[in-house]
């Protein structure tokens, strides 16, 4: 009798784990389960924000970097070119949801790049000009 405690716990407890393991998977069919929830476009706005200016500092801080010599050539152009990407993205979606429909991005990704970081960079000083 002594002998058969030890394996009716040890039982007991397999039961147990098998029952926590295999419950997601016996539940997946449910559709109780709530959907994610939609962003407000001014949550989505304010997260779109906080990228547009993360990723003018990430570009700032990377020609820092390749100027001081922490990182070489070639990472310093794949990040670039990645963080770039992003910034267009980025760009795109506040262009869409602050004005209501997309603003065409120039052919030269660089160009129009180079120009808002320029004019982000005059806005965050204070001196912005109305120049065209």
């Amino acid at each position: 009798m002594e002998s058969l405690l030890p394996v009716l716990v040890a039982l007991a407890l397999l039961a147990a784990l098998a029952f926590f393991v295999l419950r997601p998977l016996l539940s997946a069919g449910d559709t109780d389960t709530p959907a994610l929830p939609v962003p407000l476009p001014e949550e989505e706005l304010a997260n779109l924000l906080f990228q547009r200016d993360a990723l003018l500092a990430a570009l700032r801080d990377l020609q820092l970097d390749l100027e001081m010599g922490k990182i070489g050539p070639e990472d310093f152009e794949c990040l670039n070119a990645r963080y770039r990407a992003e910034a267009v993205r980025v760009l795109r979606r506040l262009d869409e949801l602050q004005e209501g429909t997309p603003e065409p991005v120039p052919a030269d990704t660089e160009t129009f790049l180079d120009e808002w970081i320029e004019t982000a960079v005059r806005h965050a000083r204070g001196s912005v000009t109305t120049s065209s």
